[in-house]
């Protein structure tokens, strides 16, 4: 998926979600895509979100825990 997928996938702002699996798919993202998905307003009701098999780095935790969404 890369930054790059992610960065376009929350830029066509998606219905607003509940549930978010990025599990597997996050090969390739760093933290521009972690940033982008933080800052999506489509998120706001989001419930679950699984980042399972993904390395959690202190700048990706606090960019999820500091998302205004």
């Amino acid at each position: 998926l890369g930054d790059a997928g992610l960065e376009a996938l929350f830029a066509a702002r998606p219905a607003r979600l509940e549930r978010f699996q990025l599990g597997g798919l996050l090969t390739g993202v760093g933290d521009a895509g972690v940033e982008a998905m933080a800052r999506c307003e489509s998120l706001t009701g989001l419930r679950e979100l699984d980042l399972s098999n993904w390395t959690l780095t202190p700048q990706r935790v606090r960019a999820i825990a500091q998302s205004p969404h």
